[in-house]
């Protein structure tokens, strides 16, 4: 080899170890260099979300209770029952206070035939006290005698006041256990409907005279619900009275609440669900009653549980064949 060959090879070789040298640099720079991904700085509006969770109920409900214990002998609701004020939900036995009420008019009865014996004894009481009166003014008969009519007659009087507050008395302990026996029937205190029924016919119940009264059943107005959610103490900056809020409920998966609640069916019209308004009566075990809105021998949907709570109005519908599944 010449030595002018021996340079030029040299310098291949020093050329190449420089590349394989800023080779490496470059690689091991490029090892360094994090991905990222990247936008460009623009306007646009931001909504900031708060989420909580919380209990959709009734904003109007009563638990309703019996004002006396005893055994609990009826239950004339069903859950989910619209009821009326003033309408019967349950009985208490009550021989107990019937046959006190039973008493309690006797006793009355005699009291006021005590009162009317004490009342005739004072009359004739008084007529003899203004005979000796008289008598005593004329000198016809002495002090003594005189004294002893008035003082009859203040006894008489005395024994009718007594015998008057007597009657009083009975009639107020009558009066107590006649409530006493009302209270054994429980009337609904408000219009709407019977969410929870926990009691049967047979328990015993607890009466409202105790610090735990026994709660028989929850009558709620379904007309206004409320919402009540627990905020997390670091977003109530970020919250407004007045301010909207979405709810979405589990049993109902995630359909919005909104709006105000209507009784109503979907009639079948061709090939759609036709959603409309009605007024309903009373309930039986699967069937409700219709007062109003829909005429006898309309078809309408009546399930599945799952296709009516999602259902919407003018929703195109193919209706299923009895005894086979699509």
């Amino acid at each position: 080899m010449s030595p002018k060959t021996k340079k030029i090879l040299g310098a291949v070789v020093a050329i190449a170890v420089i590349g394989s040298v800023v080779g490496f640099s470059v690689s091991r720079e490029n090892r360094k260099k994090i991905t990222v991904q990247t936008g460009k700085v623009e306007k646009k509006s931001l909504t900031q979300v708060v989420t909580a969770s919380g209990e959709v109920r009734p904003r109007r409900y009563v638990n309703v209770g019996a004002n006396v214990s005893g055994r609990l002998i009826d239950i004339t609701v069903i859950e989910g029952q619209r009821v009326k004020k003033g309408q019967m939900l349950a009985r208490v036995e009550a021989e107990r206070y019937e046959a006190g009420a039973r008493q309690g008019e006797a006793g009355v009865a005699a009291a006021r035939a005590e009162l009317t014996r004490s009342e005739a004894d004072l009359a004739g009481a008084k007529l003899a006290y203004d005979r000796n009166k008289r008598m005593r003014d004329d000198k016809l008969v002495s002090e003594s005698a005189y004294d002893q009519a008035e003082a009859e007659f203040k006894m008489k009087a005395a024994g009718v006041e007594a015998a008057k507050r007597r009657v009083a008395q009975l009639q107020a302990q009558l009066d107590s256990t006649k409530d006493e026996l009302y209270k054994t029937t429980v009337y609904s205190p408000m219009d709407g409907v019977v969410t929870n029924l926990p009691k049967e016919a047979g328990e015993m119940v607890i009466g409202a005279v105790s610090f735990s009264p026994t709660v028989i059943m929850t009558v709620a107005d379904l007309s206004v619900m409320e919402c009540e959610v627990m905020v997390d103490e670091t977003d109530f900056r970020n919250l407004k009275l007045g301010q909207e809020a979405k709810i979405k409920v589990e049993a109902l998966e995630g359909l919005e609440l909104k709006g105000e609640e209507k009784d109503g069916v979907f009639v079948v019209e061709g090939e759609k669900a036709l959603f409309k308004p009605v007024k309903t009566g009373i309930m039986g075990e699967s069937d409700i009653e219709i007062t109003e809105g829909i005429d006898e021998g309309k078809t309408i949907v009546t399930g599945s549980y799952k296709t009516l709570r999602n259902l919407k109005d003018d929703a195109r519908i193919k209706v299923e064949q009895k005894g086979k599944k699509s």
